[in-house]
């Protein structure tokens, strides 16, 4: 099964995989991120914080990705997608990719994780593809059912 994958990528680790996103919808890469804790707020959210004047959500992925709790912040990703600004937490930054030559798409294998778009090879790695809208879809969605929850 081939799927269209992102011609540019930016790669990152979580709980020591490593994986990757479009880096076009990329805004910016922190360090870390002071986040103010919102509460009722759903699970993976670990707050918002301020970014360029605009208040977004802090994501936590490995809890969306049911991966091992981590205790500390690495890289904050801010991605754009359906005009929705998100902070994606992640271990640590390790490359942006903007030339397709870098990676090489490998045969999707059955995955049970369905945020996964597809995998690519990188440095004779695995890479797990995030599907970046299947994300922030599954983010509004319970995030809405956690305030219907909790009026």
């Amino acid at each position: 099964m081939n799927v269209e994958l992102p011609q540019k990528l930016i790669l990152f680790h979580l709980d020591n995989q490593p994986f990757g996103l479009d880096v076009t919808a990329v805004q910016e890469i922190l360090p870390h991120v002071a986040a103010r804790q919102v509460p009722r707020s759903a699970q993976h959210i670990e707050g918002v914080f301020d970014f360029r004047g605009r208040i977004i959500p802090l994501i936590n992925l490995r809890g969306l990705l049911s991966l091992t709790e981590a205790d500390r912040i690495g890289n904050v990703i801010v991605v754009s997608q359906q005009q929705q600004l998100l902070g994606l937490i992640v271990d640590k930054v390790i490359a942006v990719l903007t030339d397709q030559d870098q990676v090489r798409p490998l045969e999707l294998k059955q995955t049970d994780n369905p945020y996964i778009q597809g995998f690519v090879e990188y440095k004779e790695q695995q890479v797990a593809i995030l599907g970046l809208a299947k994300l922030a879809t599954t983010i509004a969605q319970k995030e809405e059912n956690n305030v219907s929850r909790h009026p």
